[in-house]
Parts: C-alpha cells; sequence; structure tokens
C-alpha cells in the first residue's frame, strides 16, 4: 500500500512539494484538454465536406431561428457571395442589396439559377 504520511525535513518543504503537485496537475489536465479537443475535430471533420466557393457563386442560406418540423430549410432566393474569407462569407441579395455574414456550415450551392426579372 501506498505511504498514508508524507515525511519531510523542513515545515516549508510542503509548500514547495505542493507546487510541484499543482504544476504537473495543471500541466497533465492541459495535455488531456488538447487531446480532447484534437480528437472532437477529428470526430467533426469526419464525415464533413470541405466546401469552398468562389465571388459570385449562387448559394442558398439556412434560416436561423426556430421553424416548424415542414418548413424550409433554406431561404428560397438564391443570393451572391461577394466576399470571401473562409470559413465566413459575405453574401448580397439580389433583390433587397441587403448583405449578410454566414458561416460556410449554413451555405448550400446552385448548381443552376434562373432569375425572371
Amino acid at each position: 500500500p501506498p505511504p498514508t504520511q508524507l515525511n519531510l525535513p523542513n515545515p516549508s518543504d510542503y509548500y514547495a512539494q505542493l507546487n510541484k503537485c499543482l504544476k504537473l496537475y495543471q500541466l497533465y489536465s492541459r495535455e488531456n484538454t488538447i487531446k480532447q479537443q484534437n480528437l472532437s475535430a477529428i470526430r467533426y471533420n469526419k464525415n464533413r465536406k470541405d466546401q469552398h466557393y468562389n465571388i459570385g457563386d449562387y448559394v442558398l442560406t439556412r434560416i436561423q431561428g426556430n421553424r416548424l418540423k415542414l418548413d424550409p430549410r433554406f431561404h428560397p432566393t438564391p443570393m451572391i457571395i461577394i466576399k470571401e474569407k473562409h470559413p465566413t462569407y459575405i453574401v448580397k441579395d439580389p433583390e433587397t442589396n441587403e448583405t449578410t455574414q454566414i458561416h460556410v456550415n449554413d451555405l448550400r450551392p446552385i448548381l443552376e439559377v434562373n432569375l425572371t426579372n
């Protein structure tokens, strides 16, 4: 069994031993946190496409907020990408000329656009 008492020559040595133990605990917890963050990133990126868009591409944007089960997930009006800074993009609504900053996870590409004016 491990010893139940710690014999130190000076009472002030306890403080040094305590600091040493605390630094080890901090080091181990920091390493564990980084390891878990890396594992979480690997799990998140496992089935994710690394989608990139170009300026001028037409995309659909996700409707934010509460919605009902059968409500559409994306706005029906295609938006145009006017500024690219991956993973966020600035998109413009061609009807209202309103610009919005949106994360790449909230965008979907459109292969063909038919705008009727």
